[in-house]
């Protein structure tokens, strides 16, 4: 299964259901990343807009999700493209609010969801690995290598280590 997901439209979901700290860019990378880690599917977030310079790229990096940037294009135009452009369109899942792009999804007979549907199952997925022992260990073995600086809501909530945001060092740009 492809999961392309609209990255705008997701961060505007949090936005509108969420009280707290809200996630940037590079987090909603990390919180999607920690959904996919258990599926076999090829996840594509796309964001609207040139890409970022190098070093904040680098920070979006992720071995189980490509980050597009849709330059002189909308997000929206580069997820249709990539619907039209499957070669097996039944295994492709869109997520966006956007009805046009939802429109184009169905067409194709591809899988839809909402980013408030999408929501949810983020959240779903994050309550399964706290029951998960090796979930715990993790979020432990994270809030031990924190030190004194405690995570964001989002950070802690998918048991993200902030550090792993910020291999460069330059902690504090956009990450919260």
């Amino acid at each position: 299964m492809h999961v392309i997901i609209d990255g705008n439209n997701l961060l505007f979901a949090i936005r509108d259901h969420a009280a707290g700290s809200l996630p940037g860019r590079e987090t909603l990378v990390r919180i999607v990343e920690r959904w996919a880690e258990g599926a076999t599917s090829r996840v594509t977030l796309v964001f609207d807009g040139a890409a970022p310079p190098p070093s904040m790229q680098a920070q979006m990096e992720s071995t189980g999700v490509e980050v597009r940037f849709s330059g002189t294009e909308t997000a929206d135009d580069v997820i249709v493209r990539l619907v039209e452009e499957a070669p097996d369109p039944g295994r492709v899942r869109v997520i966006s609010s956007d009805h046009a792009v939802g429109h184009a999804a169905r067409y194709r007979r591809c899988k839809h969801a909402t980013c408030k549907t999408f929501l949810a199952e983020l959240f779903r997925s994050a309550r399964r690995a706290e029951d998960d022992p090796a979930a715990t260990a993790r979020q432990d073995s994270a809030k031990e290598t924190a030190g004194d600086a405690p995570p964001g809501e989002w950070l802690a909530r998918f048991k993200i280590d902030p550090r792993e945001l910020d291999p460069g060092g330059e902690y504090g740009q956009e990450l919260l």
